[in-house]
């Protein structure tokens, strides 16, 4: 079973087709948009189903700055695999790190450059952004549900067996299962009052930068 990638909602779903972007990056300063409700927190999770281990999602300036910490074994057909892995996105440009290579490689978000350059009478609040995102990849409203003691909203796969709890704009519980496997990703704790540690969003001196080919590679200097 293919591991979903477990970064907190937004990045695991794209945005409007009118809203992307190709070529060079957009210039000028950035709006105001906040993809989360929240200045900054730290997100724990906890993997079940076929998989073992945690994540921590830590995010700064409504979601300017965002990384995910994952630690985790997975139990498939082929085996036991093991995942060390960083995701770190600022703006528009997400660097994905491998420790056990100690590289990282860059690739530009086209769906967050444009939403980041919307003119300010066009930035959405972040509700509107989720519920939009959500229908627009297929995600049905099935109603409230509590998870964690949560008061939030399920969200259903309507072709497929895949369902997302949100909050507030956050991840709650994320279930994915198929003939391989489960995955099966809770929250365990929600800290709002995270004192921001940027070095959370920084890349190790001893890593090398492996470079992506294709559209969505980081613009030429």
């Amino acid at each position: 079973m293919k591991k979903h990638s477990t970064l907190i909602l937004l990045l695991v779903l794209g945005v409007s087709a009118g809203c992307k972007k190709t070529g060079p990056p957009y210039s000028g300063p950035v709006n105001s948009l906040k993809r989360y409700p929240f200045e900054h927190f730290h997100l724990v999770y906890e993997f079940g189903g076929d998989a073992r281990g945690t994540e921590d999602v830590y995010v700064s300036g409504y979601g300017r700055n965002e990384a995910q910490y994952t630690k985790s074994d997975l139990f498939g057909p082929q085996g036991l695999s093991t995942e060390n892995t960083i995701i770190i996105t600022k703006i528009a440009n997400a660097y994905s790190l491998d420790f056990s290579k100690k590289t990282y490689s860059q690739n530009h978000l086209d769906y967050l450059d444009s939403l980041y350059h919307l003119d300010e009478s066009d930035v959405p609040s972040s509700q509107q952004y989720l519920e939009f995102e959500m229908k627009r990849n297929l995600m049905k409203n099935y109603g409230q549900d509590t998870v964690a003691g949560y008061q939030g909203v399920r969200w259903q796969l309507i072709d497929g067996n895949m369902s997302m709890w949100t909050w507030k704009g956050i991840l709650l519980r994320k279930f994915a299962a198929s003939e391989q496997g489960s995955l099966d990703m809770r929250i365990k704790s929600i800290d709002t009052l995270w004192t921001v540690d940027s070095t959370k969003f920084m890349i190790p001196k001893d890593f090398k930068e492996v470079k992506l080919q294709g559209p969505n590679a980081p613009p030429e200097n």
